[in-house]
């Protein structure tokens, strides 16, 4: 179950207000749920503080709980959170190589991985990007 406990968003500005404000809500597991609303209502960036994903000016307070898990001071990386965005999008804080991990299945053992991401980037001409950053 996906649990979100008084959260509130605001730009940090001393003028700002709360663009989200003490926002509660449960969603079982196998449920889907919908956010619609206008441009700037806050949906992308209720979104992007699910998944571990914040940008500097956004203050943000509350619970987030993933199977009984708080998730507010896990890195993205660790959330298990997947996130699929209409534009392509990479987290800044992480290599090439370190994005593609990311993604693969979690069944695999990390030589494989590591092998498997070689493989792809030769084969995309982009070697020598491994360590290389957004």
């Amino acid at each position: 179950m996906l649990e979100l406990i008084n959260i509130s968003l605001k730009w940090d500005s001393p003028k700002e207000k709360p663009f989200i404000k003490n926002l509660n809500l449960k969603i079982k597991n196998g449920n889907i749920l919908c956010l619609f609303g206008k441009s700037g209502v806050g949906k992308s960036s209720l979104i992007n503080v699910i998944a571990g994903i914040t940008e500097d000016n956004l203050l943000f307070e509350g619970k987030i709980i993933l199977s009984g898990k708080i998730l507010n001071n896990i890195s993205t990386e660790k959330r298990k959170v997947g996130l699929l965005l209409q534009d392509g999008a990479l987290f800044p804080h992480l290599t090439v190589e370190q994005n593609i991990y990311f993604g693969m299945n979690r069944k695999l053992k990390t030589k494989e991985k590591l092998v498997l991401i070689n493989e792809n980037l030769k084969k995309a001409n982009m070697e020598n990007f491994n360590n290389r950053y957004p």
